[in-house]
């Protein structure tokens, strides 16, 4: 049970990530609720399989850049998302490191006040 609630906190904190990175320009996703919804839990599964696999393979660049490699990682899984989901679209490599960073400071921020 443990598990699942931390699931549902990591897909709430990324409803609100990816609802502020609407903001950013080149950052798109087709603007309804249940448009939403479901790219904030194909991004959970993503973070829950694909981001933990990432972060061991670039591990050397997390650490020799004392962590801001992280951020890499955080723009590969949403290149990854952008490629699954007809629904986002990023158009540039700006928007895609300002949302990376966006997105990654927002699960922190949860990560952190769970605790």
């Amino acid at each position: 049970m443990h598990t699942i609630g931390r699931v549902v906190i990591m897909w709430a904190a990324n409803v609100l990530a990816l609802l502020i990175a609407t903001q950013i320009p080149g950052f798109y996703i087709r603007f309804t609720a249940p448009d939403l919804l479901l790219v904030a839990a194909i991004l959970t599964l993503l973070g829950v399989t694909i981001k933990p696999l990432l972060t061991l393979l670039f591990g050397p660049v997390i650490i020799l850049t004392l962590g801001l490699g992280l951020i890499i990682v955080n723009a590969i899984v949403l290149k990854v998302l952008d490629i699954l989901s007809p629904v986002v679209s990023i158009t540039n490599l700006s928007a895609l490191f300002y949302s990376a960073l966006l997105i990654g400071f927002v699960n922190f921020l949860f990560h952190t006040a769970r605790r």
